[in-house]
């Protein structure tokens, strides 16, 4: 991920918001995988994360 990047998704989870991230970010756990969309320059694009 980059500076500016914007996270729509992540895994089966829309992000529609700092609440919807937030809610988002507390499915996963220590260990988890999973992808991570998000909007850059306009685009989407997938990205592997691994919570660490």
């Amino acid at each position: 991920m980059k500076s500016g990047d914007i996270v729509i998704k992540m895994g089966d989870h829309d992000v529609p918001d700092m609440m919807g991230y937030m809610k988002a970010l507390g499915m996963f756990k220590k260990g988890d995988k999973t992808t991570v969309t998000v909007l850059r320059d306009g685009k989407e694009i997938k990205v592997e994360v691994h919570f660490k």
